[in-house]
């Protein structure tokens, strides 16, 4: 069985969120493997987002989501929940996981670590699903509803 390379690190953005605490002391484990960089401004965030293997989203509750699409435009393979609106966000573009298992997210860190065909494959639908989604077209469509009848 594949194993998560010695040398991979894990960067935690954002704010602190619900049982933080827990997750601190836990990481403390994995002294020097995990990093809570906190808070990342817009313009910082393709060059993260460029410099990562994987992106990894398992969100509990998510009304859109836009961070996966975000990474999928940057050419990184995303893992993320299967419940919420993130399967019909990432839509086959990325490896959905149960956000409550561990084991899950550990198996899906590892195919994408260890698999290079299927990093690519994702890769690319990522950046195709990604694509669908501009600010433009929506601000089109959102005028398009206040102007029909």
């Amino acid at each position: 069985r594949n194993k998560i390379p010695q040398q991979t690190h894990l960067v935690m953005a954002g704010a602190n969120a619900w049982k933080y605490k827990q997750l601190y002391a836990m990481a403390e484990k994995l002294r020097g493997r995990i990093h809570f960089i906190g808070y990342v401004d817009e313009s910082d965030k393709p060059a993260l987002y460029s410099l990562s293997q994987a992106f990894l989203y398992p969100s509990y509750y998510e009304g859109f989501g836009f961070p996966p699409l975000e990474a999928m435009a940057c050419g990184v393979p995303v893992v993320a929940s299967n419940i919420s609106s993130l399967p019909e966000i990432t839509n086959n573009a990325s490896i959905l996981v149960d956000p409550y298992n561990v084991n899950d997210i550990a198996s899906a860190v590892n195919a994408l670590l260890n698999d290079s065909e299927a990093r690519k494959i994702l890769i690319e639908r990522g950046l195709e699903r990604s694509s669908q989604f501009r600010w433009d077209t929506t601000a089109r469509e959102t005028i398009k509803v206040f102007h029909s009848p």
